[in-house]
């Protein structure tokens, strides 16, 4: 009887036995598969760090450029400004000029003006003298007649 109970153990244990080697088999099986997508999962994070690494350069780098043109806006401004700051000043100068030649033109014509007026007075002067000898030559004939040229 005890023989045909161990039996009965012994079968009982194989088979229990096999039943876990099944689940150990199958979790086995799991593991095996959870153990590839977390290597392929380390995979992708590292070429995500990779790309994540070149972003960062490329973006330090477009920081840099943006920075060396603001900075050459910067200094084109400001030579700009000095620029337009000189074209001013030669701006003035030119307006000081052109005031100082305009002050000149009006005395100029005020002077030709009076030197009209004073040609008018002494042209009626002349036609008056002219008129007072014209007469005075009358006057001289009718007094005296011309003697004969020699």
């Amino acid at each position: 009887k005890k023989t045909k109970e161990q039996t009965n153990e012994i079968g009982k244990l194989w088979k229990v036995n096999d039943e876990m080697s099944k689940i150990i088999e199958g979790q086995s099986h799991k593991m095996e598969e959870l153990t590839s997508k977390l290597d392929q999962k380390k995979r992708e994070y590292k070429e995500q760090q990779v790309l994540l690494k070149k972003r960062e350069e490329e973006v330090l780098e477009l920081k840099a450029q943006l920075e060396n043109k603001a900075d050459a806006l910067e200094r084109s401004g400001s030579e700009s400004h000095s620029r337009v700051a000189a074209l001013e000043v030669k701006l003035q100068a030119v307006n000081e000029k052109v005031d100082e030649l305009t002050a000149s033109l009006h005395e100029a014509m005020e002077e030709v003006d009076d030197l009209q007026a004073d040609v008018v007075f002494k042209d009626g002067k002349i036609a008056n003298l002219e008129r007072q000898i014209e007469e005075a030559s009358s006057l001289l004939s009718e007094a005296s007649p011309r003697p004969p040229s020699p």
